[in-house]
């Protein structure tokens, strides 16, 4: 029975792209040598770097070519085309090459928040009531959706080939886990955390025995949801010890997990993705 919890063995690569469109098996991005690492612009499908001194350019710019997987996604903008799912597209791309280049720059801090906000710009509609709880229901409403379109098995595959010790880890990481704080909050007689951590590992259980996706994901995506909470809100220190495991593990398997996403979105464009937030008033504001 594949699980993914408290499981040490080493995660398989090399098998999941061949489903794909995208090489989604392939490894981390190249680091950047040290002195050269710098933010850049991901407007282009290549990613410019350019050494400064002073904020004036001293030399001809160095290029970095993007991974396989988010060259591919750049590529595809203008056949996407600028509907709403247009607009998501770019969107989502635009932070996942910069999220890209964080990766090669060794910081996941900032890797993950611009996945984040990748996957923000995937999944979340416009809507005049947003709140924590509308946030993480319309989190659970995407996932059931790209799960239920998952004809080729690609989720299943990241999810229990590629990424399970990373995924499992995170799963068994109570410190991301909201009711572990809200415990925090509650009067004598609330239902212990521990007991509702031990239900959700079950659930999790569950599905490892019929490599079920989808609870997986709601259980992922609700664990990623408290680390961006930390993260964006000032819960954490930037490139802290305290939370370092956590943080690199999230940022790799959304990294990974956005292009899947992407691939699917691709495919079934008349699956109704909602009206992006805040939706660009012509095609020139975006």
């Amino acid at each position: 029975m594949p699980s993914l919890l408290n499981d040490d063995e080493t995660e398989r690569t090399g098998d999941y792209g061949r489903q794909l469109t995208f090489d989604l098996g392939e490894a981390l991005p190249a680091p950047i040598p040290a002195e050269g690492r710098r933010r850049a612009s991901p407007r282009s499908p290549r990613i410019a770097r350019r050494q400064r001194s002073g904020g004036e350019r001293t030399g001809p710019s160095e290029e970095l070519e993007p991974s396989p997987t988010v060259a591919r996604l750049l590529a595809l903008r203008e056949e996407v085309g600028y509907e709403d799912l247009g607009l998501r597209w770019r969107r989502c791309t635009s932070w996942l090459s910069q999220a890209e280049l964080e990766i090669r720059n060794g910081n996941f801090d900032a890797a993950f928040v611009f996945c984040w906000i990748a996957f923000n710009a995937a999944y979340s509609e416009d809507s005049p009531d947003a709140n924590e709880a509308r946030e993480l229901e319309s989190i659970r409403t995407y996932c059931a959706k790209v799960t239920g379109l998952d004809g080729d098995g690609t989720i299943e595959s990241a999810i229990w080939d590629n990424h399970r010790d990373r995924i499992g880890r995170l799963l068994d990481n109570e410190y991301i886990y909201a009711p572990f704080w809200q415990s925090r909050h509650d009067g004598p007689g609330g239902r212990a955390w521990q007991d509702r951590f031990r239900d959700s590992r079950a659930r999790v259980e569950r599905a490892g025995t019929r490599r079920e996706t989808r609870p997986v994901l709601e259980e992922l995506f609700a664990r990623l949801y408290v680390l961006r909470n930390q993260l964006v809100h000032g819960g954490a220190t930037f490139k802290g010890s305290i939370n370092r495991q956590q943080v690199e593990y999230g940022a790799v398997v959304l990294y990974f997990l956005l292009p899947v996403f992407l691939e699917i979105m691709f495919r079934n464009p008349e699956a109704g993705w909602g009206i992006p937030k805040y939706p660009a008033q012509s095609r020139e504001t975006d």
